[in-house]
């Protein structure tokens, strides 16, 4: 069976332009903190990615960054603040944390409103109850595009090679709020192939080609 791959570049483009006409009427222009610990370089490259689409569109971004040796509780404080700061529209904590500071600890110390990313845990759970306030980022962009191509997810047969809190399980739960049959595939699944080889949409998100 021969597929069409969906150009999600191009997508992201009209999006971005239409986000920034919306965002050029507002009075103020939303702002994006973000908690960054550590010297990872993979970290640092999407952090860039990351302020460099805010700017496009008109959010403002600030990087409160620590060394890699931080408490944790230094890392929770700031979130407080931030938490408790009116002018403060979002709060993302970067990934991975140094050492042995649990990331979803952090994330839960976030205020449900401020969490861009979706994954504060009252979040996730509206996610499984159908209310979709707040999609986790990369599970929204494939919706997205879905639109965008005007795919019908009812009733399609969809595999998600992924299981990560990220991507793979709040994309689950988004297709089955759409009433598609969902499989999740994984690095310990066996025969993965008879999952993905009689799929009608393929989500890969295993983080390797």
């Amino acid at each position: 069976m021969c597929g069409k791959k969906i150009d999600g570049r191009k997508i992201a483009d009209k999006k971005e332009k239409i986000l920034k006409k919306k965002i050029d009427k507002l009075e103020k222009p939303p702002n994006l903190h973000t908690i960054f610990a550590g010297e990872d370089e993979g970290s640092k490259v999407y952090l860039g990615v990351k302020n460099r689409g805010c700017k496009r569109v008109g959010i403002e971004t600030e990087t409160h960054q620590y060394d890699e040796d931080v408490e944790k509780e230094v890392l929770i404080d700031k979130i407080h603040d931030l938490n408790r700061d009116d002018e403060v529209d979002g709060i993302l904590v970067q990934m991975p944390l140094p050492g042995d500071i649990d990331g979803k600890k952090l994330i839960q110390e976030i205020d449900p409103i401020k969490d861009v990313e979706g994954l504060h845990p009252k979040n996730l759970g509206k996610l499984m109850i159908g209310e979709e306030e707040m999609i986790p980022c990369t599970p929204k962009g494939i919706l997205t595009m879905f639109d965008y191509e005007d795919i019908q997810l009812k009733g399609k047969e969809i595999c998600i090679v992924s299981h990560s809190t990220i991507v793979g399980k709040p994309m689950s739960i988004t297709l089955l709020n759409r009433d598609a049959t969902v499989h999740v595939v994984h690095e310990f699944t066996d025969d993965m192939e008879q999952y993905t080889n009689k799929a009608e949409v393929l989500i890969s998100a295993a983080g390797v080609p």
